[in-house]
């Protein structure tokens, strides 16, 4: 089965205080998503980054 989605940091969306949230911004990209046939919302860690700065080498992994 193949699906098709989004990669799209949280940090990206829209929102009252510059950087997004997963308030009702999240919830309107989601809809919009699935109309759109996605399946995945793909989002990059949510923890501090480790060396390099990369999103993929959180302190967490």
């Amino acid at each position: 089965m193949r699906l098709s989605g989004v990669l799209l940091p949280v940090s990206a969306l829209p929102s009252d205080y510059g950087v997004g949230d997963f308030g009702k911004e999240a919830y309107k990209f989601i809809d919009i998503s699935c109309e759109m046939g996605f399946k995945i919302w793909q989002i990059l860690p949510l923890n501090p980054l480790g060396y390099g700065n990369s999103p993929y080498q959180p302190y967490s992994s």
